[in-house]
């Protein structure tokens, strides 16, 4: 549940991005943008949004909701927004190229995570085949082969078998271990 809000969160900064970048750039000041994109029902980003909106009109100094803002949306490009805002605020410096740029950033980063989640998910199932591979070899040529099968029964086809199976066991064992934290 929190893992695919978060993805989802994720999914929809480009967008919370780009929200702001026309409100600020239609003429909304700050407070009014938060609050526009607060109010967007279908968004996940909107009760964060809303309550930084909140927190504003109440009368908190912009920094302090911003921070507010950051620490409920944990999520990638949402420190560059907060810093962004509250640098907007102090010097009135226009963010609409700004926004509109992290925007395609953030796509591209979340791109790059869908990317490397598929990539990963490839290393996994050819780590399994290569690895069952050799079993699955040697079952096919006990099972169809009568030379193979009083080949392994000679003291030197033994021997040889279970070296493969010892070698191919310490193959698996360093891969895991090198791929531990990785795969």
């Amino acid at each position: 549940m929190r893992r695919a809000h978060a993805q989802a969160l994720s999914a929809e900064m480009p967008a919370v991005f780009r929200s702001l970048a026309v409100s600020l750039g239609s003429g909304l000041t700050l407070s009014q943008a938060i609050a526009y994109v607060g109010s967007r029902e279908e968004s996940v980003a909107a009760p964060a949004f809303a309550c930084c909106s909140l927190r504003l009109l109440c009368g908190d100094p912009y920094e302090e909701a911003l921070a507010t803002l950051a620490d409920d949306l944990d999520t990638p490009g949402i420190g560059l927004l907060s810093s962004a805002l509250a640098i907007s605020h102090r010097t009135g410096s226009p963010l609409q190229s700004l926004f509109m740029r992290s925007a395609v950033l953030v796509e591209r980063a979340g791109e790059l995570e869908r990317l490397l989640t598929v990539k990963t998910a490839q290393v996994r199932l050819s780590v399994r085949i290569v690895c069952l591979l050799p079993a699955l070899l040697v079952g096919v040529l006990l099972m169809i082969s009568p030379d193979f099968q009083k080949g392994v029964l000679t003291s030197t086809g033994a021997v040889s078998l279970v070296l493969a199976a010892v070698m191919d066991m310490a193959a698996v064992l360093i891969v895991r271990h090198l791929s531990k934290g990785v795969i």
